[in-house]
């Protein structure tokens, strides 16, 4: 009758491994197909931003330009560079507070950015 027991103790830990496996190939394989999407769609969407970005800042940066040589506008570029030092400060630290987040899910994120670094590359 133990031994009877026993066999089934195997198995239903064989089961239990299966299922972890099979969750884990499930959460890697989504994972890195979103993320193959989203990178592919991604490149194809900021290569176009990025023009209209650029086209946008040129018409907003010569007329400026323009006015600070007539000396209309002047341009502080010590509070210019202090605006920009904060700003990249605090994306530093909301990329920082993800970090935890990240590795709780990382079978998922590290599949996902793989994914979204072949999207791109394909894209």
């Amino acid at each position: 009758m133990a031994a009877m027991w026993s066999s089934h103790g195997i198995k239903l830990e064989q089961t239990a491994a299966n299922l972890a496996l099979a969750t884990l190939m499930t959460e890697v394989t989504a994972g890195g197909t979103i993320g193959f999407l989203v990178g592919y769609g991604l490149r194809k969407i900021v290569g176009v931003m990025l023009k209209v970005a650029a086209v946008a800042v040129a018409l907003f940066t010569i007329p400026l330009m323009a006015l600070a040589a007539l000396g209309i506008v002047q341009v502080d570029s010590a509070a210019l560079t202090r605006l920009l030092e904060e700003l990249f400060s605090r994306l530093a630290q909301f990329a920082i507070s993800l970090s935890p987040r990240m590795m709780q899910m990382f079978p998922v994120s590290g599949s996902f950015g793989l994914g979204l670094v072949a999207g791109v590359m394909k894209g």
